[in-house]
């Protein structure tokens, strides 16, 4: 029989086998011829090196190598070791990426949620935020538009805690009122009562709030009228606790209440009538004083609908009142004002002024029209009788205006016959010389007829040129009636041809320079007006001539500036004193009385110049003299 061994890692297998089963794949190598050698014979030799057998135990140990195969072996291993590392690498490799991964999609997630409950929390915190300032700054707000004073009443300390509002108001310091006593005792006497009342009723826990209007003194040791609202809180134990107050300043009010009410018991029997009426079609009145007696009607023919505010206007006026309604009622005024006549109970006219003033109601329609009557009878007649007077004192002035005007040209006229005077001395002593030669000639027989008939045209000569000078003059003095296109050139050189002889017999020289200019006016007017102002420059320049010798001139500019006619008279005259030269246009003022001044050329010249040529005339002082400036439209 087959002797059955256990073999334990043959070939390094580490495992039990038998050893004829071993045997059976027998290879040849070391391995097997050991394990047949000891199967067959179960003895040890020493065939086999590196062998350890113990016979106690009958165990063989034989251990040997092969080095291709070790290194074969060995590389296999460490080849399996590598791939297992890789692998165990690659998987702890993976294992940690999926771990981080994990934990970092863990942690966005988890840091989300964690946002979002902060969100969400700090969302609600902030809109809780907003919310408190938001009714904090209306909280604010209110108490600054109220005007409101807050305090504190503690009714276990009998303390009160005033803001600051509330010092301002009354003028005290933090330290001056601090109890309620103090408090109570600033109250007014005729007010104390009242406010006790409340108080009691508070104490005895028969009401919480606190509303009332009383006076209180001041730091100035006047009273002012506040209106207190409060309400009163209770502990735990259904015991008073404190009190809160807000004090209202109402002085102002209450002052403009009690004067409207003085008012009104004023008008209620004066003349002023005060209404209210309805913005309907009649005028409806809802309230009208007693006053309106005064026109014979009593308020209870208004109240009774008997009577509406169209009665009262005249017949004729009433257009005009809805003409004035319906005005401000398109143009949304605020208020109107209107005269008319309105018919007393005796049917009697009279003139009333009647202030307006337009109330709308929440809607902004306008519900009704507030205002007053005030009769302007006398002041009406006044005016009537006014209007007559100064319709008769105009009257007089222009009677005065034309006696000024009739003064003004007779005094021209003067200087002016001087100036014919001149005219005509040359031609009349030349026809007289023509009849004396000829009648000293008639029975010469040497004198021909043709010589004859040149003496009698010379004559008839003079005697034209003495017939222009006549038509010039009358000419010059007949008013123009309607203005007419003329040149000015043309106008100043004829008035210079009619005074030049006169001017120069008084040694005073006339330059004249001018642009030939067409303007539309009254061109013997204005040759009056200039006239004038040459006169008054040739009486300045003969009064210095009597105290010394000077080379006496008068300057005529005419310059055209944009669409005006600048005409420039100066003389060297010497000037005019300051404190008359804005006195020389007034009507008899002159300083000449010894020379026969009247006063009123260049008053007249100015109102030609303003009134009927619509110019600008002026004075002023220059070198040694005077310049007066016309300003015409053209």
């Amino acid at each position: 029989d087959v002797i059955m061994q256990d073999t334990y890692n043959f070939h390094g297998k580490k495992r039990f086998h038998k050893s004829n089963v071993l045997l059976k794949n027998k290879k040849n190598n070391i391995s097997y011829n050991i394990l047949e050698y000891y199967f067959i014979d179960n003895e040890y030799s020493n065939l086999f090196n590196n062998t350890f057998f113990y016979d106690k135990y009958n165990f063989l140990i034989a251990s040997f190598y092969n080095t291709n195969e070790i290194t074969k072996e060995i590389k296999d291993k460490i080849g399996k070791i590598t791939k297992e590392y890789n692998n165990l690498f690659f998987q702890i490799f993976t294992l940690i990426i999926a771990t981080t991964l994990f934990l970092v999609l863990f942690t966005y997630i988890f840091s989300n949620f964690i946002n979002n409950i902060f969100k969400e929390y700090n969302d609600k915190l902030e809109n809780k935020t907003l919310s408190l300032e938001h009714w904090k700054k209306r909280f604010e707000l209110a108490i600054i538009a109220s005007n409101d004073g807050l305090w504190d009443i503690d009714f276990k300390t009998k303390k009160i805690y005033f803001s600051d509002k509330w010092f301002d108001m009354f003028g005290y310091k933090k330290d001056e009122v601090q109890t309620f006593s103090d408090w109570f005792s600033l109250i007014h006497n005729e007010d104390k009562k009242n406010v006790e009342k409340l108080f009691d009723k508070i104490f005895a826990k028969v009401d919480d709030t606190f509303i009332c209007e009383y006076r209180l003194q001041t730091k100035n040791e006047g009273f002012k009228w506040v209106l207190a609202r409060g309400k009163a809180f209770t502990n735990n134990t259904d015991e008073l606790d404190r009190m809160l107050m807000m004090s209202m300043d109402i002085d102002k009010n209450k002052r403009m209440k009690k004067e409207l009410l003085d008012v009104e018991y004023l008008v209620e029997d004066g003349k002023i009538v005060i209404f209210k009426l309805n913005n309907d079609k009649d005028l409806t009145v809802k309230y009208i004083s007693n006053s309106i007696k005064t026109f014979g009607y009593t308020k209870k023919d208004f109240e009774s609908e008997s009577m509406n505010f169209m009665n009262l206007i005249h017949e004729d006026d009433k257009n005009k009142m809805q003409v004035a309604i319906n005005a401000a009622l398109k143009n949304d005024l605020p208020n109107f004002t209107v005269e008319c006549r309105i018919r007393n109970l005796a049917n009697e006219i009279r003139w009333i002024s009647s202030r307006v003033i337009l109330i709308k109601n929440h809607s902004g329609e306008i519900s009704y029209f507030y205002g007053y009557i005030n009769d302007i009878t006398k002041i009406k007649l006044s005016e009537e009788e006014l209007k007559l007077k100064v319709e008769d004192e105009v009257k007089k002035n222009r009677d005065k205006d034309r006696l000024l005007i009739q003064q003004s040209k007779l005094a021209a006229m003067g200087e002016m016959l001087g100036n014919i005077a001149h005219q005509w001395r040359q031609p009349l002593n030349n026809v007289s010389l023509i009849i004396q030669f000829l009648r000293d000639n008639y029975h010469n027989e040497s004198i021909t007829k043709p010589q004859l008939e040149k003496f009698i045209n010379k004559a008839n000569k003079h005697i034209e040129y003495m017939s222009e000078t006549i038509d010039d003059f009358k000419n010059f003095y007949k008013p123009s009636k309607t203005q007419t296109n003329f040149s000015i050139k043309e106008s100043i050189n004829t008035l210079l041809y009619m005074i030049k002889n006169q001017y120069s017999n008084d040694n005073i020289k006339i330059e004249f320079d001018c642009e030939d200019i067409i303007i539309t006016g009254y061109e013997n007017e204005l040759k009056q007006a200039l006239l004038n102002i040459l006169n008054n420059a040739k009486d300045a320049l003969l009064l210095k001539k009597e105290q010394k010798e000077f080379e006496a001139i008068i300057t005529i500019f005419v310059k055209k500036v944009q669409n005006s006619l600048i005409i420039e008279i100066s003389n060297n005259g010497d000037n005019i004193k300051d404190e008359i030269i804005d006195k020389i246009f007034e009507p008899y003022f002159t300083t000449k009385f010894e020379h026969q001044g009247t006063g009123i050329g260049l008053y007249m010249t100015k109102s030609i110049i303003q009134t009927n040529m619509k110019g600008k005339i002026e004075v002023e002082n220059i070198k040694d003299g005077v310049k007066f400036i016309i300003t015409l439209n053209i």
